[in-house]
């Protein structure tokens, strides 16, 4: 048969096709990219050639250009503008969670939390690597949901350490694990529970969801207790009077008739 179509009513040849035949590149991002960016840019090359003045740039009745059409191509032109939307969205989840640390903090530390989460999604590039997940428009998702997910951790962890009494700074993040941490690890332990259902899905979007969410989880949790606290140890900052409150401490035995007295904390810049 022709490689042309030809329209019924005069027979003029309104559109053909080549046939060709590339290697499988079902997981490879890049490949799917380069092949995209080379054939657009052949289509360009060929409307500039044989149609100049014809539809090309503007000019003349736009009815003679010529395009490349692949059935994977509906899949990979998403490939051109993933990774500028992927940083973008981030770029703007970041200020918006950036804004509500500031809010919640009215500190420096509001910094230290956003570091935490840009710290989460970059271990996140490495899950894609280990667990072999495609880069595409669902991991993507997971990418910007991990942003609220994350901040969940370090935020909370930031809070407790500026409203927790005492001068030194290592004494405080003890104090901190022991009050805030238990929460934090009960969150995450419900977050997990709330995803397993995902693991046993025979949907590949479903358990991409999964691994990618149990990574934001295991993430989490690594950079809120872990990081965060050596962090915070570590560094001087000022102190929040805004966020710390007085403290009850009984009285001492000495004290008859069960009276006790308040103890204000005396906190010292660190």
């Amino acid at each position: 048969r022709e490689d042309v179509y030809r329209r019924v009513s005069d027979g003029v040849v309104t559109a053909s096709f080549i046939n060709t035949r590339a290697v499988p590149v079902a997981d490879d991002y890049a490949l799917q990219l380069k092949i995209f960016l080379e054939f657009k840019a052949l289509d360009q090359r060929t409307n500039a050639e044989l149609f100049a003045g014809a539809g090309v740039a503007g000019l003349g009745n736009g009815d003679k250009t010529v395009f490349t059409f692949a059935r994977p191509f509906v899949f990979w032109q998403q490939n051109e503008v993933l990774m500028t939307e992927l940083l973008n969205n981030l770029l703007y989840a970041g200020i918006g969670v950036f804004i509500v640390c500031l809010f919640a903090l009215a500190h420096p530390a509001a910094l230290i939390a956003v570091g935490g989460v840009a710290i989460v999604d970059l271990f996140l590039f490495g899950s894609l690597v280990i667990g072999e997940i495609r880069f595409n428009v669902v991991s993507v998702i997971n990418f910007v949901m991990a942003v609220g997910l994350a901040v969940d951790y370090t935020l909370h962890f930031c809070h407790a350490f500026l409203a927790a009494p005492g001068p030194d700074r290592v004494e405080r993040v003890k104090y901190t694990l022991r009050t805030m941490g238990s929460s934090i690890l009960k969150g995450a332990g419900t977050t997990l529970i709330g995803t397993l259902p995902m693991a046993f899905s025979q949907s590949t979007i479903f358990r991409t969801f999964f691994a990618l969410l149990f990574s934001t989880i295991i993430y989490g949790m690594a950079v809120g207790l872990i990081l965060i606290p050596v962090v915070m140890s570590a560094i001087p900052m000022p102190t929040a009077y805004h966020l710390q409150l007085e403290h009850d401490v009984p009285e001492d035995k000495g004290v008859g008739n069960g009276q006790s007295k308040v103890v204000c904390t005396v906190v010292e810049e660190v």
